[in-house]
Order: C-alpha cells, then structure tokens, then sequence
C-alpha cells in the first residue's frame, strides 16, 4: 500500500525490501535466495540431510524467498522435503525461536542442523539447545542469519549470513538522488551480495 500510495502522489523514494512484484519502483535488498543457499548447501557439504529452518513467516515477502530457496536447494541436492522441519513465525522474538527449536528437537526423527532465518530466532534456538544440554557445532549444527541484536552473534564465533547495513544505507540515499536526477527507478535497484562469517557453531554431522 505505501508502494502504492508513493507512486500515485509522484514521490520519490527508495524501498528497503521488495514486493514480489519488483518493477517500477527504486528498492535495495538482501539477496534473500542466495543467503540461505549459501548455509544449506554448507550444511550439506559437512553431511548434513535433515536440515531444518526456522523462518519469518512467508507473509512478508523476504520469508517467502527465503522458504523457496530452502526448498529448491535440498531438491536440487536429492534431499526429500520433511513438511515437519520447516517452521515459521509472524512475530521476530528469541522466544518464539527457542519454542520452535522445541518442537523440532521434540520430533521423533530430529533435524541434526538448524538454520534461523533471524537474529531473534538464532539466539533463542541457542539457549533452547543449552537448556538441553545439546552441544552447539557437536551434537547440532545451527547457522544463522544477521546480527541487529548488539552484535551477540558475531561476539560467539557462530556462523551466520550478515550485509553491509552501514554502506546500504548510503547506498539507498545514493539511489534517491540518482531518481532525483532522472534516472528509472529500475534501473538502480540494487541486489546486495551476502556475506558468510564462519563459526563454531555448525560442522561435520556426527554419525
């Protein structure tokens, strides 16, 4: 609707995020699909099958591309889909990750790695995996994605997706202005490349 409302009213602006309907507005994102191909196909390499995601749910359009991509990623690697190791919710809290981390450590074929789709949902599967003495890049692997809560995540050698937010925010200023001088929104939109730190907290599946 904001999308909407800015284009009948002639305003210029720049959206953080698309739609799934991308064309005729100036925006800068994440590369949603990339990020999560990135840490499953790092799970794969270190043996993983059963990987499981914890995601913002696939309302907002970011958790939609970040769902396919999960999904298309294990297809392509011959992994079969278990409907019961994807998870999602609509509201980003630590303690709704450790709740879902619950209910997939409570399943009777549990995954033997996570990936938290956010910070929140990262820090609480964490601690949900303290609380059941379950030994993080041992007994489970469990990457996440983003670091917006003080930096926890990068202070705990953990392996996790980040983008530069500092540069993206110069980066929509200088596509604004681009728009201002007469430039087609289309034609600055900018895609930003992930950036994979590893940690400790995933590796090697232990058979």
């Amino acid at each position: 609707p904001r999308i909407a409302m800015l284009k009948k009213n002639n305003i210029n602006f720049v959206s953080w995020g698309r739609e799934k309907k991308s064309k005729g507005y100036a925006w800068i994102d994440l590369d949603n699909e990339k990020s999560i191909e990135i840490l499953v196909k790092r799970l794969i390499k270190f043996g993983h099958q059963k990987i499981a995601l914890i995601n913002i749910h696939q309302s907002f359009n970011y958790g939609y591309q970040r769902k396919i991509s999960y999904e298309r990623v294990l297809k392509e690697n011959n992994i079969p889909l278990n409907k019961n190791y994807y998870r999602e919710s609509l509201l980003g809290l630590s303690e709704n990750g450790a709740k879902l981390t619950r209910v997939l450590l409570n399943l009777k074929n549990p995954p033997t790695a996570i990936i938290c789709s956010l910070d929140k949902f990262f820090i609480g599967c964490l601690e949900e995996c303290k609380n059941q003495n379950i030994v993080i890049g041992k007994d489970i692997s469990v990457v996440g994605y983003n670091d917006y809560s003080d930096n926890y995540i990068s202070s705990q050698n953990l392996t996790y997706i980040s983008h530069p937010l500092s540069q993206m925010g110069i980066d929509s200023v200088n596509i604004l202005k681009k728009i201002e001088n007469g430039y087609n929104p289309d034609e600055v939109s900018k895609l930003i490349e992930p950036i994979l730190h590893k940690g400790k907290s995933d590796g090697p599946l232990v058979k």
